[in-house]
């Protein structure tokens, strides 16, 4: 596995062990046909899970232990603008610690290896 690559295995934990070692996880995705979305990133932490669109002003945010189902967005809900800004400042220090080391991806497509 190059040195650059962020990915975890997920193998223990479809074994049915818990992974304690991450207090958050981050997925994105891109070009989404069905959310209409050029860019998105989510970031999910402990019962909470916040997903932000590049290209739209809002986002989506759910407490998973109460809303299992994803039925209520409190992304505007003035009560939880804290955890909001809390989550997306979580995404901005990742893609920048992510941004500095996945930089060994672009010199490794740079020199053919």
């Amino acid at each position: 596995v190059p040195e650059w690559t962020e990915a975890h295995s997920l193998l223990e934990f479809l074994k049915g062990n818990q992974d304690t070692s991450r207090k958050r996880i981050f997925a994105e995705h891109s070009n989404d046909r069905i959310l209409q979305t050029e860019f998105m990133t989510m970031v999910r932490e402990g019962s909470w899970k916040l997903v932000h669109f590049v290209d739209y002003e809002e986002g989506q945010l759910f407490n998973l232990e109460d809303d299992p189902g994803e039925r209520a967005n409190l992304w505007d809900d003035p009560v939880h603008q804290e955890t909001r800004q809390y989550l997306l400042n979580e995404i901005l220090q990742w893609r920048i610690q992510s941004s500095r080391k996945t930089q060994g991806f672009v010199r490794e497509l740079a020199s053919g290896s």
